[in-house]
């Protein structure tokens, strides 16, 4: 998952030195790869990296001997050197002896080095292991130029120190008469050396003594950051009794031992001419252990905080100049000694304040043990990965924490399984300053090989991660990286083929619904957008800062994460401003002009700001009210299922019928398609259709309005400029939902799938018909549940799907559940498509029953079925009889007894009306005449009706009716009644 770089070298660097002492073949004559010959070099000397500076040297220590080849004596020495890009290593300063040099330091100017030795005094206490040993540390400062004057500090002592020069902004001046150098003892003080030089025969050299002022006291842990030039202090600040501290929040509640404190960050920036600033000073969330005995790592001698072994922790700032108002500090918690049990370990626990959104994020893993982490060199590494903060133990764990400034926290990736090593399996790590022009990497320091190397995320393994995991939420983080933090929408598309490849898997709705939120953000246009904005579009459908548990695919707790908010942090920053939250960013003035405290009260005003757009409020409302009736019925949209009180005697019309359906099928009519759906859809496999372009349109006129209005209320735009942006972010919605259908359909697509409309609805699917059918299900609960709009055509094409792939039960539930909104033309398809045997009919009439009455009807007059043709004649001869014709009708009038009566009659008045001008089923061959004199009688009274009735008035699905389907009608009903012929029924 985790791609690395070699960026830096040591045994690279030192190999040209000794590359003569260094065969480049075995004995047996195989070849020496140049990385085993640096490897070779780095033992030969015993080189290591003692220092880092500001402008991207490096200061590199390593052992030696005085005298020439043909002297007989030489000494051990300790060399230091200066690595400055690509340059070959140069020599500064070459000890008269053999030391272990832990951190080393030179000036701006290359005038001075500062360097710190730690040696092992013997100890008359055998008690103690070679751990324990007392080791005292000693600093000195060496002159360069003319070199050889060592200056010792006078200052040794058992505790850590280190010495530090403090760099200027700009290039390096070549003549600087002024130093600063900062030297840190641990646990006893702080204080900063100014040097002062003067210019003998063009060289600097020391002016004098150095004037010492002691900064600060009794530092607990320490770290120096040579990219801000800030040093990160932690102190001792007791509670003040009745101060009632909101930072104590989330302790464990145990007793506090001796040991135990509750510590303080300050955050002190230095500048030109030594001067410096507190720029914030806080209580942290948290408790600390302090040994007595601090135990230092060997390993480690270049790291930017203290190597205490008993202190993990470190202050982090996210990479790239768009984050300067970003801070994280990460601790490891110490196991305490009554909590060391062996029995029941206590579970690795660590602790991140992020401090740019005031909130705290404890992290438990009660399946590692912290006994068995802390035995290791340094424990948990922690380092920055672009946006994340990456928590990392090679080979056992790796967490990439999304502390970005530009949302909260919510998609974290958590691996604990097959987690990636170091290059050459390496343990001892720390971190690497990071270069700001690769913001979205991180570095880290090999200290077993002395190589530096950036850290990235490999696209194809993280591709191949999400297929291969089953941790649902580290998929939907894979995801979310993939996206909002690379806008690598390539990496998210392969995503999404994977997810086609098992539909059925749990997560897949959720993770189409975060892949549409997420991509919309991260591809909105943001010109003219500022972070104000930014915070109010919708991002996810996971809520930020939500404790909750990981679990593992055997149901095992992974990770607990547990939120707290950290209350009051405002106040610890050195000139915020309390109004400030109340007034426009761009009004927001504080008296420094620090960059760090400008980011951090900026954050914060924005994370203290209006709640995201809530898109699911759109979708509720949709539900709840669907377009007006007069839009729908001149576009053809159908709306959700009538109710009863809209037609009763509809529904229980085919309530009543629909158990006693006729087999009979009438004659076949091609499935013909409406002639205003001929036009294509931006996506090939997709129809426009009208009655969807309307909800389309009425879907984004609700989400441009309601975002209008939320960014009027909760920026300083005016309103013009808020309706660009949510008509932009409409149109970026919609642009994604037929990417992503596309993409689903492109993964899942095969040669005999084809267009909709070539496929008849009588055909069953295939198996990868319904797993396209899956997919497109997964597609509509996502677009549903983030608020999104559909493509043209898809409720059409999703509908034809599922009747094909479903079991015709299963989908008159899904159409009952409003899964399928049944538009007209699909419904029409499936009155001529699917034959009218009894369980095709039955499903019909049930589709029918779930359109609005007009539209039910509407289908009714196009469909041949016997039940069909009865309704429908038993309304038009209601319209007939409520004409109220003017003059009363006799039975004389239609009581002729000759058999043929009713043939003239019909002959005489029935072609006027019967628009359709079909076949009427009394001219059939089946033995069905006009001489049954019932039908006859009743038939010509009937159509003296029909002649005072106003066709122009009457519904328009009973216009195109005539007497002659009546007729038709009354003799299929008459024949089916008496089960037998009726063609010698005589009247009495």
């Amino acid at each position: 998952m985790l791609e690395f770089s070699t960026t830096f070298s040591l045994g690279e660097s030192l190999l040209p030195f000794v590359s003569s002492l260094i065969p480049e073949t075995n004995e047996d004559g195989s070849y020496v790869s140049p990385d085993e010959r640096a490897q070779s070099a780095l033992r030969l000397l015993q080189a290591r990296v003692v220092g880092r500076e500001k402008d991207g040297c490096v200061l590199v220590a390593w052992s030696g001997v005085t005298g020439s080849e043909e002297s007989a004596v030489s000494t051990p020495v300790t060399l230091l050197g200066l690595l400055e890009g690509r340059s070959p290593l140069s020599l500064l300063y070459a000890h008269d002896k053999l030391i272990n040099v832990v951190s080393a330091s030179v000036d701006q100017g290359r005038s001075l080095l500062s360097f710190t030795e730690v040696a092992n005094t013997s100890s008359g206490d055998s008690s103690l292991d070679e751990l324990e040993q007392q080791r005292l540390y000693q600093s000195y400062v060496v002159e360069l130029q003319p070199a050889g004057r060592v200056l010792s500090l006078n200052v040794q002592r058992a505790y850590y120190q280190r010495t530090q020069f403090i760099y200027t902004g700009g290039s390096r001046p070549s003549a600087s008469k002024d130093v600063y150098m900062l030297f840190i003892l641990h646990h006893e003080s702080i204080g900063m050396y100014h040097f002062k030089l003067q210019q003998i025969n063009d060289v600097l050299v020391l002016a004098g003594q150095p004037v010492v002022c002691e900064l600060w006291s009794q530092p607990v842990w320490f770290q120096w950051s040579q990219a801000h030039q800030r040093l990160y202090l932690v102190y001792d600040k007791p509670q003040l009794e009745g101060n009632d501290d909101s930072f104590s929040e989330g302790d464990d509640g145990e007793g506090e031992e001796e040991d135990v404190f509750h510590p303080a960050l300050r955050v002190v920036e230095f500048f030109d001419g030594g001067a410096h600033e507190v720029v914030l000073e806080m209580r942290l969330p948290f408790e600390m252990l302090v040994s007595e005995l601090p135990m230092y790592s060997d390993e480690l001698t270049w790291c930017e905080a203290v190597p205490d072994r008993n202190c993990n922790m470190a202050v982090l700032q996210l990479g790239g100049e768009q984050r300067l108002g970003s801070l994280c500090v990460v601790y490891q918690h110490v196991v305490k000694k009554a909590q060391q049990d062996s029995r029941f370990p206590t579970p690795l626990k660590y602790t991140v304040c992020i401090l740019h959104h005031a909130y705290r994020m404890e992290l438990s893993m009660p399946s590692v043990s912290a006994l068995d982490v802390y035995k290791r060199p340094r424990s948990l590494l922690f380092a920055v990965l672009g946006d994340y903060v990456m928590v990392w133990i090679p080979g056992k764990i790796l967490h990439l924490l999304d502390c970005s400034t530009e949302h909260g926290a919510f998609h974290h990736m958590l691996l604990q399984d097959s987690v990636p090593t170091l290059p050459f399996n390496g343990t001892s790590v720390c971190s690497w300053p990071c270069s700001i022009n690769q913001p979205s990497t991180g570095s880290v320091f090999d200290a077993k090989r002395q190589d530096a190397f950036t850290v990235c995320i490999q696209r194809q393994e993280l591709a191949e991660l999400f297929a291969e995991t089953q941790q649902e939420s580290l998929r939907a983080a894979s995801l979310h990286y993939a996206l909002v933090h690379q806008r690598d929408n390539g990496l998210g598309r392969k995503m999404i083929e994977h997810l086609c490849r098992d539909p059925a898997a749990p997560d897949c709705t959720s993770l189409l619904a975060e892949y549409l939120l997420a991509a919309s953000y991260a591809y909105m246009r943001r010109e003219g957008l500022d972070a104000t904005l930014m915070q109010l579009l919708p991002i996810s459908l996971a809520g930020a800062f939500r404790s909750h548990v990981e679990e593992g695919r055997d149901g095992t707790q992974l990770v607990r994460i547990f939120y707290s908010r950290m209350h009051g942090l405002k106040d610890q920053i050195i000139g915020w401003q309390p109004d400030a939250s109340q007034q426009s960013l761009a009004q927001v003035v504080v008296p420094s002009q620090n960059k760090l405290i400008l980011g951090l009260q900026r954050n914060l005003v924005l994370h203290d700001g209006p709640a995201r757009f809530n898109l699911r409020a759109i979708q509720q409302k949709l539900e709840s009210a669907p377009p007006s009736p007069a839009t729908s019925d001149s576009s053809g949209y159908t709306s959700s299922p009538s109710t009863p009180q809209q037609q009763p005697e509809s529904r229980g019309f085919f309530r009543r019928l629909s158990s006693s359906l006729s087999g009979r099928r009438p004659p076949t009519t091609p499935a013909q398609r409406s002639s205003s759906t001929a036009a294509t859809s931006s996506l090939p496999f997709l129809e426009t259709q009208p009655e969807e372009e309307i909800l389309a349109d009425h879907r984004r006129h609700l989400v441009v309005e309601h975002f209008r209005h939320h960014l009027k209320k909760n920026s300083f735009e005016s309103v013009e400029r808020c309706q660009q942006i949510a008509q932009e972010y409409a149109s970026t919605q919609m642009h994604h939902s037929k990417y992503l259908l596309n993409a689903i359909w492109t993964s899942l697509r095969h040669p005999t799938l084809g267009q909709p409309s070539q496929a008849l609805l009588s055909d069953r699917g295939r198996s990868r018909d319904k797993a396209l059918f899956t997919m497109a299900e997964h597609f509509s609960a996502a677009v549903r549940s983030c608020g999104f709009p559909t493509p043209s055509g898809f409720n059409q094409f999703f509908a034809a799907l599922g009747l094909r792939c479903l079991d015709p039960l299963i989908f008159l539930q899904y159409a009952q559940q409003n899964v399928f909104s049944l538009p007209n033309d699909f419904v029409r398809r499936v009155v001529h498509e699917l034959n009218n045997n009894p369980e095709n009919a039955e499903l019909k009439f049930q589709i029918l029953n779930r359109l609005k009455y007009s539209d039910g009807v509407g289908m009714l007059a196009d469909w041949g079925h016997p039940v069909a043709s009865r309704y429908l004649s038993q309304q038009y001869v209601t319209c007939a009889m409520q004409a109220d014709a003017k003059e009363s009708w006799e039975f004389s009038a239609y009581s002729s007894s000759a058999p043929g009566a009713g043939s003239q009659s019909r002959s005489s008045q029935g072609d006027g009306n019967d628009v359709d001008g079909g076949e009427s089923l009394s001219s059939a061959d089946d033995g069905i005449g006009i001489n049954f004199q019932p039908v006859a009688n009743l038939m010509q009274v009937l159509r003296a009706m029909e002649l005072d009735m106003k066709r122009n008035q009457l519904a328009q699905h009973l216009q195109r009716w005539s007497m002659n389907r009546v007729e038709d009608s009354c003799l299929q009903e008459s024949q089916s009644a008496a089960c037998s012929r009726t063609g010698n029924v005589y009247p009495l």
